[in-house]
């Protein structure tokens, strides 16, 4: 092989030979979407493909040969940025004389440090938990009085990263049950400490894994409500995931999604970078999540577009990050305060671009006749 190298490409042999060493041949049928995407992004640079080319890597494998390469969530951005933020937690803790592990902890000294992790804080799960007719029952205050027990309200939480949501309804919703799924485990053992701090590990189990393998192992027709926040992006089959759910739920059970959606035509940059810095495979409209999920038997009960709201929320937090800059660094070190700087920029130019967007839908499951 060093051989016709070197004849058909009028290299000295020696040269050809110092390459092919370095080469390893794969007998596997897995194609490499990053390497796809970043063709696309010099074809484009190099004016051979428009700017909004919407050409994709799997429209340039071929199915019956061969694959993408299933996407390592360890090697994102949005993976190293998750371990800068379990550091500012304990730094935060710290900050405040609460980072021994034998103190403890509430929902309500948490939440400055576990809610600013999703778009719109503790406002949004509360948005959640109003959507999902998970409102505080009323308590009764006349103890001669009999009341009937409440029911318990069984909800899951994809995504559940510091755990800060899954908490607050525990926390909000009386006779709540609330499980906690996260892919990451380093997110999900701080959650889990953070948890068993507040005393609220009676109320909510924390799992380590992909939903779409913990799924397989919870009682079906069994919870009154899933919720998610900036998850939906991360599912490589949303219908399959979306079917998972609607089976999860009770007949007029509820879903709510909070996630990030596709506004406009993505550049072959975008997509790159929602892939490679965000683990999502795919980015899809707020209409297209809306037919996906009543696909599978959902019906809609709301739409919110959060477009506008969010791309302030992103502007402001990049504003604040530099704002801050001499403090972050004393707790992150230069190297992670540029990490998390450069994930956070990349959002914000993603919504100012004009492509990327926000939206809140919230469905339920039918309850038949």
């Amino acid at each position: 092989m060093p051989q016709t190298i070197a004849t058909n490409y009028s290299l000295q042999l020696k040269d050809a030979q110092s390459w092919y060493s370095g080469v390893h041949i794969a007998a596997h049928r897995y194609v490499s979407a990053t390497a796809l995407e970043r063709a696309l992004e010099a074809l484009v640079t190099a004016g051979v493909l428009p700017s909004d080319v919407q050409t994709t890597p799997t429209d340039l494998i071929h199915s019956k040969v061969a694959e993408l390469m299933p996407m390592d969530i360890k090697k994102v951005r949005l993976y190293r940025s998750s371990r800068n933020l379990i550091r500012l937690l304990h730094q935060g803790l710290n900050a405040m004389q609460l980072d021994s592990t034998e103190k403890t902890l509430t929902v309500e000294v948490l939440q400055p440090l576990d809610q600013r992790h999703h778009y719109g804080g503790v406002q949004a799960v509360q948005d959640a938990i109003d959507s999902c007719g998970l409102s505080p029952t009323t308590t009764n205050k006349n103890p001669t009085t009999k009341t009937a027990t409440p029911p318990v309200h069984r909800v899951i939480n994809i995504g559940s990263g510091l755990g800060g949501p899954a908490r607050y309804i525990a926390s909000t919703v009386l006779n709540s049950e609330v499980l906690a799924i996260e892919l990451q485990h380093d997110l999900h053992s701080t959650a889990q400490m953070l948890t068993d701090r507040c005393r609220l590990n009676d109320q909510v189990t924390h799992m380590a894994g992909d939903f779409m393998e913990v799924e397989r192992f919870l009682t079906k027709n069994n919870y009154d409500s899933i919720v998610s926040w900036l998850t939906v992006l991360h599912f490589t089959d949303r219908v399959r995931s979306f079917s998972a759910c609607y089976n999860l739920l009770k007949p007029g059970g509820t879903m709510y999604v909070a996630d990030l959606c596709a506004v406009g035509a993505l550049s072959v940059k975008e997509r790159k970078d929602l892939r490679n810095e965000l683990y999502c495979p795919q980015l899809s409209s707020s209409d297209n999540l809306v037919r996906e999920l009543e696909s599978v038997g959902f019906r809609t009960l709301s739409v919110t577009l959060k477009t506008e709201e969010w791309s302030g929320m992103v502007a402001e937090r990049v504003s604040d990050w530099e704002r801050n800059k001499t403090a972050t660094v004393k707790d992150l070190g230069e190297a992670g305060y540029e990490e998390l700087l450069l994930f956070y920029t990349m959002v914000r130019d993603m919504f100012q671009n004009g492509n990327v967007g926000g939206t809140v839908i919230c469905v339920t499951k039918p309850k038949g006749w």
